[in-house]
């Protein structure tokens, strides 16, 4: 089941955020409960805001985090984080929680997803699997300082 995610999935959605990303294939060795929370928490109460909490079984099983804009022909949901219970991963219940928030995009007249990853980690072909494509002669820079 997807729902609007509340104040009272974060500390559940945290245990779950903490637990996959320091792990492989991402082993985070950065992160600390307080970076990671502090991370989540402004993804969450920033602007434009919009996040979601995937439960089953009265269970959070994955969370999304975004916001949307409206800066150009359409509005556009960004995803910025999204992820599922590491034990409950490769049985579908990605592409359904996604799916589940394009429905409910849809509905609300957002007109497209936009996200970004790397190539090679198991997130690109998670979204290639779900229609995601590559845009073409789009660029993502980045400079160390």
């Amino acid at each position: 089941m997807l729902k609007r995610f509340m104040p009272n999935d974060f500390d559940k959605a945290l245990a779950i955020f903490m637990d996959l990303f320091t792990q492989p294939p991402w082993s985070y060795d950065w992160m600390t409960k307080e970076k990671a929370s502090v991370y989540l928490h402004d993804m969450l109460y920033s602007p434009n805001a919009r996040a979601y909490a995937y439960e089953e079984g009265g269970h959070l099983c994955g969370a999304c985090f975004g916001s949307v804009g409206d800066c150009s022909v359409i509005p556009i949901f960004e995803i910025q984080e999204i992820f599922i219970r590491p034990e409950l991963q490769h049985r579908g219940l990605g592409s359904q929680m996604l799916s589940l928030i394009e429905e409910d995009l849809r509905v609300d007249g957002i007109g497209a997803v936009r996200l970004s990853t790397i190539r090679g980690i198991p997130a690109y072909d998670y979204y290639r699997k779900n229609g995601y494509e590559v845009v073409r002669g789009a660029v993502a820079m980045t400079k160390a300082l």
